[in-house]
């Protein structure tokens, strides 16, 4: 490239213009950060969960017969699929939470894809594919 240069250590207190990482001790390490969704309103996600029949229909056969919905398990009476708790699908948080997974900022209009993704990693509900499609071809 036709550079010649020479590195030169400058001890920390002689390097006034050191980056952060060159200041971490060497017993130090960088540790990772951790997000994850908190429902501070959880009363409110499960609003109308008693009435929707599906949601009730599933518990029923659940109860009854633990593998007649493969996927589909009961903790604390509530049904989760494959871990992920199941909300009526006409939910009010249906549309807040589409909002957010996709229009936000945070979401960044990232397409069907990585948004049922991220959505999905969490909660479902049923005909979610469907909705999140609409979505993200509608915006």
């Amino acid at each position: 490239m036709g550079y010649h240069f020479t590195l030169c250590y400058k001890p920390g207190n002689k390097n006034r213009v050191a980056d952060a990482l060159s200041r971490i001790h060497e017993d130090a390490e960088l540790s990772s950060m951790l997000s994850y969704p908190q429902w501070f309103d959880g009363a409110s996600l499960l609003q109308g969960y008693d009435s929707d029949t599906l949601i009730q229909k599933y518990i029923q056969d659940i109860t009854v017969e633990p593998i007649s919905h493969p996927g589909f398990t009961i903790v604390n009476g509530k049904l989760y699929h494959k871990n992920r708790l199941v909300i009526p699908s006409t939910s009010s948080w249906v549309p807040k939470l589409l909002e957010e997974f996709h229009t936000s900022p945070n979401g960044g209009h990232s397409g069907f894809y990585r948004t049922y993704r991220r959505l999905g990693a969490h909660i479902y509900w049923f005909g979610m594919v469907k909705t999140v499609k609409n979505i993200c071809s509608s915006l």
